[in-house]
């Protein structure tokens, strides 16, 4: 439904409560997960039921992201490399962008937003990594996310979404700053609206909500820094597109929380020189 002058809030929620539930492949993975008592063969078994998540996800275990010499033929071998709340996240991913892959709208390319959005989430993994971090695959899927509110518009008003991008373009300006202009609220938001209907972890809705602007995140701030970084570096080296005419600015602020040396940037675009068509073709699925 296309949002109205004058009703933002409730336009919000509207738009937010017209996108389906997440498949029930994801949700079983995660109430295993969660499960206390769940073995590794009992997590295994769970993504096996779904021959496409188990596929990826073996894929993913073999892919330059995590650098194995050794193969890896089994998803309980998947599981002791990546790990049981890693793997659920991984998951949440794949499913995602299963859910919008038949989503077709005006002005975007499918692929290419998708190699934006899995750049952005390589980069915001490599950033926490470079930090030491162990759970580095939540930083993944946050990035992964982060412009899932466009794909939102993109089901629920092409036309309208189609509009915005078209004026960003024509006035060199962020698609967030026409969108707020033009119905009271921006992707960032919208997205972060139906993560929270869909009850996903605290993290993951503050870093959608704010990676535009960074300051006003609460919570999960060297998360959200890493995101909103990421997202100017890949703008930068030009990996997909979600509808960006321009770089956005960057929040010194966030830079300063990412904790980053600048000698570690080269690394970094290596690093997805090396990562991101691979991914690509594993969530998305090859050309």
């Amino acid at each position: 439904m296309p949002a109205e002058p004058g009703q933002p809030v409730q336009n919000l929620a509207l738009m937010a409560q017209q996108i389906p539930a997440l498949p029930l492949t994801y949700q079983r993975v995660s109430q295993v997960v969660a499960d206390p008592h769940a073995t590794a063969v009992h997590i295994a078994e769970a993504v096996a039921a779904d021959q496409g998540l188990a596929m990826r996800i073996l894929q993913l275990a073999n892919s330059a992201m995590y650098g194995q010499v050794a193969r890896i033929d089994t998803l309980t071998q998947a599981l002791s490399l990546i790990g049981n709340r890693q793997l659920r996240d991984l998951a949440l991913g794949m499913a995602v962008v299963d859910l919008f892959k038949d989503v077709r709208a005006p002005e975007i390319d499918l692929r290419s937003f998708w190699e934006h959005s899995i750049a952005v989430a390589s980069s915001a993994r490599l950033i926490a990594a470079a930090r030491g971090e162990r759970e580095t695959e939540r930083n993944f899927v946050a990035g992964l996310l982060h412009d899932v509110g466009i794909m939102i518009s993109a089901q629920a008003q092409p036309d309208r979404l189609a509009q915005q991008l078209r004026r960003a373009r024509e006035e060199s300006s962020l698609v967030a700053f026409v969108e707020r202009a033009d119905q009271g609220f921006d992707h960032a938001e919208l997205g972060a609206a139906v993560l929270e209907r869909w009850r996903l972890p605290q993290v993951m809705i503050e870093v959608v909500a704010g990676h535009h602007r960074p300051m006003l995140t609460a919570t999960y701030a060297r998360e959200c820094a890493d995101v909103h970084f990421s997202d100017l570096l890949v703008d930068a080296l030009g990996y997909g597109s979600a509808g960006e005419a321009i770089v956005p600015p960057l929040d010194t602020h966030a830079w300063d929380l990412c904790g980053l040396p600048v000698g570690q940037l080269a690394r970094i675009a290596d690093a997805l020189e090396h990562q991101v068509v691979e991914l690509t073709d594993i969530f998305v699925g090859a050309r």
